[in-house]
């Protein structure tokens, strides 16, 4: 992606990130997710294990077992409430974070009822990543003739039996399961990882999601040759410590091209 491009890109997200469109929804519910919750009809858990009156949503009890029905309260040790976080990035926390009296979104939104003092302070974050967003874009390693920087901006998915891995090249690599489930960051960009003969040929991805009682996830990503730029592989080979195979016409070397020789004439 050339330098002009990206700063089109930066500037669109800058725009974007600083319009909160407000959608009708109980509280603590996403957008992807607000058609779920009508409030006009009879809720039905996401899991489908249960139907309840839609009066029953977000009032403080636990009907559903996957916490669905308590979006916005604090009453389904397994709920999840989702920050809208207007100005910076969406997140979800874990519902019993709800009215804790501390602040875990940057909107406050979590905040709604606990009497905590909370500042909203998204449009500030979200700017300070822009800039470094920025800084990034600039520092950037393409490889010695800028071969890789074509995989700027791109990402890559394969699929498992059980998930669907993503890897977006100089940002971060993801892992979500195929069947419900939220994504689980398994690293974001670091370094060139690959031994001193060959520094381009292996990444580095760290400070991911932590594991339960573990480390943060990383992942390392091995570069082959390829005609075709695809992810072919991924496997766990030590707790939290990911690896993945990654082939891409930018790690092919180029010919040694051979001089001609010099021949007498006869």
């Amino acid at each position: 992606m050339e330098m002009q491009q990206v700063v089109v890109v930066l500037g669109l997200l800058a725009v974007l990130s600083c319009r909160a469109v407000e959608v009708k929804r109980p509280r603590g519910v996403s957008l992807s997710n607000r058609s779920f919750y009508d409030e006009t009809k009879p809720f039905t858990c996401l899991d489908g294990s249960k139907t309840i009156p839609f009066d029953r949503v977000n009032d403080d009890y636990c009907d559903c077992a996957d916490g669905t029905d308590e979006p916005g309260t604090a009453a389904c040790s397994n709920g999840r409430f989702h920050c809208t976080n207007a100005g910076y990035k969406p997140q979800y926390i874990p519902a019993s974070l709800v009215n804790d009296g501390i602040c875990d979104c940057c909107d406050t939104t979590d905040e709604y009822n606990s009497g905590a003092r909370c500042e909203n302070t998204c449009r500030e974050m979200g700017r300070k990543e822009r800039e470094d967003l920025e800084k990034k874009e600039i520092s950037l390693d393409f490889g010695p003739h800028g071969e890789f920087s074509y995989l700027y901006g791109q990402c890559y998915e394969l699929s498992t039996s059980e998930y669907v891995y993503r890897l977006c090249p100089f940002n971060r690599v993801t892992q979500k399961p195929k069947v419900g489930g939220s994504e689980t960051n398994l690293g974001t960009w670091g370094f060139w990882s690959g031994p001193e003969s060959d520094k381009f040929g292996a990444m580095k991805y760290e400070q991911g999601t932590s594991c339960w009682q573990g480390p943060n996830r990383s992942t390392q990503v091995k570069l082959y040759c390829g005609k075709e730029t695809v992810v072919t592989s991924t496997s766990e080979p030590s707790r939290c410590e990911y690896l993945m195979e990654f082939f891409t016409p930018a790690a092919c070397q180029q010919p040694v091209e051979i001089p001609p020789e010099d021949h007498d004439e006869l």
